[in-house]
């Protein structure tokens, strides 16, 4: 077991991991990730240079 909370090897969480697998396949499938990494990234970035000297 790694240092996870539970261990994905167990075959109680097996089914809830393949689960995970395939949202997060659909969501990259979609661009989610790099559409939301963007936004987040503007959002992030226009505190900055409204105040460039923080």
């Amino acid at each position: 077991m790694s240092g996870l909370p539970i261990d994905l090897d167990d075959p109680r969480f097996r089914l809830g991991a393949q689960e995970m697998d395939s949202v997060h396949r659909e969501l990259t499938d979609l661009g989610w990730f790099t559409v939301h990494a963007e936004t987040m990234g503007r959002d992030l970035a226009a505190p900055l240079k409204a105040n460039p000297g923080s």
